[in-house]
This record gives structure tokens, sequence and C-alpha cells, in this order.
């Protein structure tokens, strides 16, 4: 009988969702939420609530810490990483942002570091960098070095402060001396190294809140903080807001990590960007004083060729590789002599110089006019330039020289979604979502920069749920 009353209110079913959408900010999948529902039911049948409506009336009135929302948060969360993720990234924090910051709290004399894992999971990146600093700083014992870890899932950060790793965490490209030298085998994988894990602070927080604080404490003066692959789950409103905290939080001359996907977000942030081999970081800038002005938030009723689109954040890739003998300590350009115009075009698109990636473009495609990921970053370019039939032209050309190009196919879709022809839309989004299918999980898609197929089905399949309710136009 209870069962049936359950499902007798859908109602609250919708606001469930809507409730763990709103309030951790994210978007549900359809796996997520039948997850989230199933776990609903367990509650009730254990008699810790009376049903749907009583979960959402004690959600509405708790924190996140809270029993009843870790128990959603576990099912609604994805934890994908492993240590030394993205050794491009952690090459640059090794051979050049770190060296630049301990060389200048070593001339100064104030020994003290401060960096945070936003989005930590279950703690690889964290330890990764602490096991970094062990290799860097030979005097670290005279050194005040904190490290913060943060995530909403309480289960991962316990399993994070256990310090207990299967080989899954030691995959791809950790390196093989990191698992010899801090881990040792014991019962249930590996056990990380003590004092290695001594060096980690891990923390609940919700990137969506307002305020971010720790044990009651604001977050505040960080010399690093590193937020990768987590942005892409949020809408842009929410990542503009997530990203001016992070500026609030970081040091007068603090730096920014993010995922390769994501940083089309800081086209308007007051980020100084410094291109380095295989990886772009930001470097905090106060934003400019104008007393007399007001500034106007953009809205979700802004343009459908902004950035906010997520193929725009897609679209941006890492800039060419450098000799390792040219690497530098400091921020660099990286030289564009003997480049191929494809190489060239990438670059000139990273920096936002759509004119001259553009011209680069027509070069490759002057070499080779059935290379898809030209049309397909055309396209992007365009997109970004309020080219509307532009880009569409363009991004039907690349699925032409391949139609299983995922990305072409999903941007394609989101500027249907966007223009209203929610058919269409769910056609290209469809299609895309089969393309995956076929492909491995953890596997990097094309063109796109260490966005894991994954990753992008959870999107498709939270746009797709989206669409079937959303009102038809112009169809």
């Amino acid at each position: 009988m209870e069962s049936r009353i359950v499902s007798s209110v859908p109602v609250f079913h919708s606001f469930l969702l809507e409730l763990i959408e709103a309030r951790l900010a994210i978007g549900l999948n359809d796996h997520s939420k039948t997850d989230i529902m199933r776990v609903a039911e367990e509650l009730r049948t254990a008699g810790i609530i009376a049903g749907v409506q009583d979960l959402c009336d004690q959600l509405a009135n708790q924190e996140i810490t809270h029993p009843l929302w870790q128990r959603v948060i576990q099912v609604a969360t994805i934890g994908e990483t492993y240590f030394f993720r993205d050794r491009s990234q952690m090459d640059v924090l090794k051979h050049s942002t770190l060296p630049h910051l301990i060389q200048n709290r070593q001339d100064t004399g104030l020994k003290r570091l401060r960096i945070w894992s936003a989005g930590c999971s279950t703690g690889e990146e964290p330890y990764s960098i602490a096991i970094m600093l062990r290799d860097l700083v030979p005097d670290i014992k005279n050194w005040d070095i904190h490290i913060l870890a943060t995530d909403l899932n309480k289960n991962y950060l316990e399993r994070a402060k256990r310090g207990l790793y299967r080989s899954w965490s030691f995959r791809s490209e950790t390196p093989p001396t990191c698992q010899q030298q801090w881990f040792v085998k014991a019962e249930g994988g590996y056990q990380i190294d003590v004092s290695i894990r001594e060096m980690v602070t891990f923390a609940p927080l919700n990137l969506a809140d307002e305020m971010y604080t720790v044990f009651n404490h604001p977050v505040m003066q960080m010399d690093i903080i590193l937020c990768r692959n987590v942005l892409i789950y949020f809408d842009r409103f929410t990542v503009s807001n997530i990203i001016k905290r992070f500026h609030g939080a970081l040091n007068e001359t603090g730096w920014l990590v993010l995922g390769h996907s994501e940083s089309s977000h800081m086209t308007s942030q007051p980020f100084q960007v410094h291109n380095f081999d295989g990886a772009v970081h930001y470097q905090k800038q106060r934003p400019p004083e104008c007393p007399t002005r007001a500034t106007t938030p953009v809205m979700n009723n802004e343009p459908v060729s902004k950035p906010r689109l997520l193929a725009a954040r897609l679209a941006q890739k890492h800039d060419p590789v450098v000799p390792a003998a040219e690497r530098v300590t400091a921020p660099s350009r990286v030289p564009t002599d003997k480049l191929d115009p494809w190489t060239l075009a990438h670059y000139a698109a990273n920096r936002e110089d759509w004119e001259e990636a553009l011209h680069w473009l027509n070069e490759a495609e002057q070499e080779n006019v059935m290379r898809p990921e030209i049309h397909y970053l055309r396209g992007v370019i365009e997109l970004q330039r309020d080219e509307i039939e532009k880009s569409l032209m363009s991004l039907r050309r690349a699925i032409y020289c391949k139609n299983d190009f995922v990305l072409a196919h999903f941007t394609v879709g989101e500027i249907f979604e966007k223009l209203g022809h929610l058919k269409k839309a769910a056609s290209h989004w469809t299609h895309a979502h089969q393309i995956l299918d076929c492909l491995s999980p953890d596997q990097f898609i094309e063109h796109s920069d260490k966005l894991t197929v994954e990753m992008l089905k959870t999107v498709l399949e939270y746009r797709l749920e989206n669409l079937s309710a959303a009102p038809q136009r112009h169809l």
C-alpha cells in the first residue's frame, strides 16, 4: 500500500529532483534520477522517511552535510579521477607554477603555501599535489604548507581520508614512480604514505554556495585553486558566480587551474591568461575600477552564440607542444614559427583572435578540404561571432566529412535547442549519444581535450531529458 501511495504523487518526484538540482546546481541524468528515487524508496522502507513528500520537506530544511543529503549526493555526483590526471597540466605545475611560487617565497622569507583542490572527489588530485611538493621542496619541514581538498560527497571524502586506493587510481598518465615511492601494498589496495596524507585537509563544501567556508572559516588567500572537470556540470550563470568566488579566495597573484574544456568561462573574468607547454593557467587580476558605470549581469536571455553554450567550452584546445628544451619557469608565449596552419589556427583561437584563427583555417583548408576538424573549429568561432547560419553550415560540413563527429552533432544540437528547433536538437543529440555508446566510458573524446565519453553522455542525457518536457517551437 505504501509503495502505491508514493507512486501516486509524481508531482513530489519532480519537486524532489528539481530541489536537488537547484540546491547542488548540477544537472541530473536519467540514471541519477532513477537512483535517487530508488534511495527514496529505500529510506521509506527503512522507516526513515514517510514518503517522497517527507523527503522533500526534510531536504529543504537541512544543510548538505546532513545524512539525508549525503545519501542523495552519493548517487547524484560522479567521481572520475586518478593520480596525476592530465599530465600536461601537472607538468606545468611541477616545472613552472610551483617552482616560481616556491622561489618567490624563499626570496621573501615567507615559507608558506596555500592550495585548494575544489571538487577533489576521492583525493587523488590533492595527494598528487602533495607528492609533487615533497619532490620540489627539500626543506619541506620548515614550510607552512596547507592543501585544502573539498567535495560535496562526504563518502568520497571519507575514502580520501583513508588514503587506500585500488589499481584503477594509478592508470593512464600516473607515473610508475608515484605508486612505487609513496604507497605500500595493503589489504584492499595500496595505502598512501602517512607523510603525504597529513599534508591534506579534507572538508565538505558546496561550490554553489554564496560563501566558501570550511570549519566556519572563510576560504581565502589561496596561492593556487584547482577545479578541473567540475564546472561542466553547472549552468553558465552558476559557473560565473563560482569563478568570481574563486577570484575572491585567491591572494593578489594567485593561480586558477581549470579543465581544458572549461576555459571559455574565463573570457570575461579578471584573470590573466598564461599559455604554457600543453596547458593554460590563469593568474588573478584585480577587476578594473569604474565607479561611474554600473554593470549589468548577463542572464539566460543572452544571444545564442555566446560562450554559455557548452560547445564553446568543449572547443577550447591547449596550445601547441613546446620542446622540452624550451620550457620555462615563468609564463611565456608559445613560439609560432614552423607550425602548420591547423596548429596556428588553434593557437589563435585560444587567444580569441578570431580573425587570425579564420585566416589559418583557410590556409589549412587549402591543404585538405575534407579535414572535419577545420570546419568544426570554424563553426565554433562563427558561433562566438554570432554568425549562426554560417556556423550551422560549417558544422554540417564537418559532419559531412565525418558523420560520427560527436562534438559537431552536439554543437548543432545546442544551436537548434537555443533557437527552439527542439526536434532537430533531439535528433543530433540522440545521434551523438549513439556514437558514444560504442566507445569506452573513460575514453577521451577527440578534439575536446580531457572530456571523457562518460562525462559527455551525462550532459547529453540531461539535455535530452529536459527537451522532452520543453514546449515545442519552430519545429
